[in-house]
């Protein structure tokens, strides 16, 4: 086991939570669509910083639903929620801004929770065209769907 360990902690970035970022490639992109649970578009309306007594900070995002690409039951096109936004640096914070259209995933891991993971390369995902076209194209490889009972 000790060498085993050695080599885990070698290969460990050299600051703690820090890890290499692999680009948000349009096959990640198409991927997202098909393995998310559920996929909205939504507008940026505010963000805010929440500083919890603990010291932990996070970033609070209200977004308006503008549509439901799939999935995403609990929401409505017209609403606004709160979206819990993971960041690093107020610099990071910063790329999250009112007036910004973005495409948001949830069901990934487990979690049918929207979150924004500022170190995750596809997150936040613009909703340009052409990754509206990625994400269409990554729902219709999805075939879970007939794997349910009915």
């Amino acid at each position: 086991m000790p060498v085993a360990w050695a080599e885990y902690v070698a290969e460990l970035p050299s600051q703690y939570g820090q890890r290499p970022e692999a680009p948000c490639t349009p096959t990640i992109i198409e991927l997202l669509g098909r393995d998310s649970a559920d996929i909205l578009m939504g507008e940026v309306l505010a963000i805010r910083e929440q500083v919890y007594s603990s010291g932990y900070r996070d970033g609070v995002a209200r977004i308006r639903v503008l549509k439901k690409l799939k999935g995403a039951a609990k929401w409505n096109v017209g609403e606004t929620v709160d979206v819990s936004v993971l960041f690093t640096t107020r610099e990071e914070l910063a790329r999250v801004r009112p007036g910004l259209s973005l495409l948001l995933f949830s069901g990934r891991n487990y979690s049918h929770e929207l979150t924004i993971d500022l170190d995750d390369a596809c997150s936040p995902v613009p909703a340009s065209e052409t990754d509206l076209n990625l994400v269409r194209q990554g729902i219709e490889q999805d075939y879970s769907a007939a794997d349910t009972p009915n």
